[in-house]
């Protein structure tokens, strides 16, 4: 039988995740990517650091990594990488969004997203995916495969019986004193709290637990690269013979012909654009940059497609009970401790919250809100930030159309449940709010645009039978055969817990069954 030939587009997670499933099928694999790097002068900076340990750092470098993040009390800043855009840059006009009530975030980085994520790996609940056309336990094996390509901080604790580990290898990151003050507190109401639906545990995130110096620059960067990125997985695949990258590479559009697809790619800074063939293509460049493509191959101008969002909100809160020194503390600062609501009175599907505890940000953002410095002190010791996520059929959708001159145009859609949910979800923190031993600042809960969240899909959903804008399970939207969806644009639905991992999952799980028939 002759060697399948692939091409997957894009760099993020789901196309190094599908990559290495063909790779290890025995596919040979060509990745087409735009790459935009980190800027020289930055990576140097980086260099320099990563070569010693915290304490020998020039605070200044430490400084120039720190700038550029507004920090303020009105919501999340847009996070960047050792004080650099470029994750979010588009060099090459590529995707050329125009928004209108909306803040998405796409990437043409090496790596994508995954440089600014915040690496939280919980899988998907049973209940929130029950009208997939796959269900958690097909999804499962390969949960466990996507785990293997990277570190993996985690213990066994309250969130196992629902949320399997799906690996062995993990290792837990020490906790900061705050969050075990808190932690120690969920625990002596732990029954309480199973009544009224809330399970939680340590978080689980994509850090090498082993190697964290603990120096406090997450939210900005590791220095040592414990955090994972694709970009990781990446220079493995380079090094196996069936695997070539291919960088400055823009995909306008894909089609099917004489049982082979072909895809139009423009590479850059030239602008000649080239056709390149293969048995398979693999479409990882993000919702957003797959969904352009789509539209393009199809000819679907000014024709309304719709992304489902998972909505964030930010609920600020204070401990009962300072913990001394915060300022000082080695640990490290995404996030700490997670809780998963699963409430019928609250919604038919989960609610996330992920508690982050003191980051030199909070320093930043109080030096603005409060006037007399003497009661900063006295508030870090007790502040910290609870980070949630509603399930898309609670928040609201993103319209999108492609324009002839191929502008993104991008607006809020409409969903009625989405005006009710935050309200119960307000409620239900106040309920449960005294087993943290804390209460919620009041009038400071706020509910993130459409988008912000950086969890949107499903802009091509799976289908058992699917039609119009839909896909089969395989990820292959109507009228092709030998396309696949293997980002978040073919996820039916887009549940609380954070994405990343089960769009890697199932990349995988559609590139192993692709490359068997």
């Amino acid at each position: 039988m002759p060697q399948m030939n692939c091409i997957v587009v894009g760099s993020g997670p789901s196309g190094a995740a599908a990559s290495k499933a063909l790779l290890d099928s025995g596919a040979k694999v060509t990745m087409l990517d735009v790459g935009h790097r980190l800027e020289p002068e930055r990576q140097r900076v980086v260099d320099q650091l990563a070569a010693q340990e915290p304490a020998l750092w020039d605070k200044s470098l430490v400084e120039s990594l720190r700038g550029g993040m507004d920090v303020g009390v009105s919501g999340l800043p847009q996070k960047l990488v050792y004080g650099s855009e470029y994750a979010y840059a588009d060099p090459f006009n590529a995707v050329r969004l125009v928004q209108h009530g909306t803040e998405l975030f796409t990437s043409q980085a090496l790596g994508g997203l995954s440089n600014v994520w915040g690496s939280n790996l919980l899988p998907f609940l049973g209940g929130d995916i029950g009208d997939w056309p796959l269900s958690s336990g097909e999804l499962a094996p390969f949960y466990q495969r996507a785990l293997e390509l990277m570190p993996y901080a985690a213990r066994r604790d309250g969130l196992s019986g629902i949320m399997p580990l799906h690996a062995e290898h993990y290792r837990p990151l020490e906790m900061s004193r705050q969050a075990a003050a808190i932690m120690a507190d969920l625990e002596k109401h732990k029954a309480r709290l199973a009544r009224q639906g809330v399970a939680f545990g340590q978080s689980r995130l994509a850090i090498d637990a082993r190697q964290c110096r603990y120096c406090g620059l997450c939210l900005y960067g590791c220095p040592y690269g414990l955090i994972y990125s694709s970009a990781q997985t990446l220079e493995n695949l380079k090094a196996h013979p069936d695997f070539k990258y291919m960088d400055k590479a823009s995909v306008e559009s894909v089609e099917e012909r004489e049982g082979i697809a072909e895809i139009s790619v423009k590479s850059f800074p030239s602008g000649q654009k080239t056709t390149h063939r293969a048995d398979r293509v693999f479409l990882a460049a993000g919702a957003v940059g797959s969904a352009k493509i789509l539209l393009q191959s199809i000819g679907a101008y000014a024709r309304e497609i719709e992304f489902k969002d998972s909505q964030y909100f930010l609920a600020p809160m204070l401990r009962f009970q300072g913990t001394e020194g915060v300022e000082s503390e080695k640990l490290q600062t995404l996030s700490q401790i997670a809780l998963v609501i699963n409430d019928p009175q609250t919604s038919r599907k989960s609610v996330e919250m992920l508690i982050y505890t003191y980051n030199d940000m909070f320093d930043r953002a109080l030096g603005k809100l409060l006037p007399w410095h003497f009661l900063k002190k006295p508030f870090l010791s007790r502040l910290f930030v609870v980070q949630g996520y509603l399930h898309s059929d609670d928040s609201t959708p993103i319209r999108m159309s492609l324009s002839q001159e191929g502008e993104l145009n991008m607006a809020p859609g409409t969903n009625p449940r989405a005006r009710t949910a935050m309200c119960k979800v307000k409620s239900k923190l106040r309920e449960i709010q005294s087993s943290m031993g804390a209460f919620a600042i009041p009038g400071f809960t706020k509910l993130g645009a459409p988008g912000k969240s950086y969890h949107i899909g499903a802009s091509f959903p799976m289908r058992g039978k699917p039609h119009g804008f839909e896909s089969d399970t395989l990820g292959r939207p109507v009228g092709f055969g030998r396309v696949h969806l293997v980002d978040a644009s073919c996820l039916p639905s887009i549940p609380s817990t954070n994405i990343t991992l089960t769009v890697m999952a199932n990349a995988m799980r559609i590139a192993t069954l692709a490359a068997r028939e």
